[in-house]
């Protein structure tokens, strides 16, 4: 695959995932689907997809069946993201969907109970991360996140899910950090935390 069609397969990959994070929030209506490819979150998904497909075509070097492996795992996060950032709401079919689409490609990799592993033990970390986290900072931490960590957990197995989770939290903090200081948001704001997380996800799947 030539560097243009792999442009041409990042382009349409973020709009297959501003679709399918339309689809989670509204359901089939045509109307939010045409406004959520133009929407700032959309044209994020956009150019967060195309930079996601150039780097695991770079990473592929030529094996397409390690870019597809790169592009369905990462499908359900670039969706998530999507849906955290418009409505702060990680939806239960996009994390079931990703566990399906993670646990069919471990057992297909003959990695499926290390897949396993690395699930428990995320939900176990970040359930325990959000019962303490809550208790001191109401609403800083989302059910959803914990289901996130589960899912990046099997996509992963374990190490590399705990290395991809740890990488989420320091972009989360840098993050937060950038927003306070610029002041688009306050100390006691929300500020979604999934994309960040995904964006730790992205990394170790071109990386691992």
């Amino acid at each position: 695959m030539g560097l243009g069609l792999a442009v041409l397969v990042g382009l349409l990959y973020g709009a297959l995932g501003s679709v399918v994070a339309g689809l989670s929030l509204h359901g089939l209506r045509a109307d939010h689907l045409r406004s959520g490819l133009v929407s700032p979150q959309g044209i994020l998904l956009g150019v967060a997809g195309l930079a996601f497909t150039l780097a695991a075509w770079y990473r592929a070097a030529g094996d397409l069946s390690q870019l597809a492996r790169a592009l369905l795992l990462g499908l359900p996060l670039l969706a998530i993201t999507g849906t955290d950032l418009e409505a702060r709401l990680i939806p239960n079919r996009l994390t079931l969907s990703g566990v399906a689409l993670g646990a069919a490609v471990a057992a297909a990799e003959a990695r499926l109970p290390n897949a396993c592993l690395g699930a428990v033990l995320a939900l176990g970390l970040f359930g325990a991360v959000y019962i303490i986290g809550n208790r001191l900072y109401p609403g800083g931490f989302g059910a959803g996140d914990v289901k996130l960590a589960g899912l990046i957990g099997l996509e992963l197995g374990f190490p590399a899910g705990f290395s991809a989770l740890l990488l989420g939290v320091l972009i989360g903090g840098v993050g937060a950090l950038v927003l306070l200081g610029l002041r688009a948001r306050r100390l006691k704001d929300p500020i979604p935390y999934g994309p960040f997380l995904c964006a730790g996800a992205a990394v170790s799947l071109l990386t691992n």
